[in-house]
């Protein structure tokens, strides 16, 4: 399945767009406010992660 991140619509690759309509009409598979969340959260664990390298590399010297 493709997720188009600007909507947070979810559709499958190559499927009409009859379908991509219906699961439109349906409700987000992923809402907008999950998929921020979902960001949010990577972004986070980055900067954790980045911070421990840091403290190790002066641990070590």
């Amino acid at each position: 399945a493709t997720l188009h991140r600007s909507t947070g619509h979810v559709a499958n690759q190559g499927a009409g767009l009859g379908a991509e309509q219906e699961i439109n009409r349906s409700g987000d598979v992923f809402g907008d406010d999950e998929i921020r969340q979902a960001e949010n959260d990577a972004q986070d664990q980055v900067n954790q992660n980045k911070e421990k390298v840091a403290f190790q590399q002066q641990s070590a010297r």
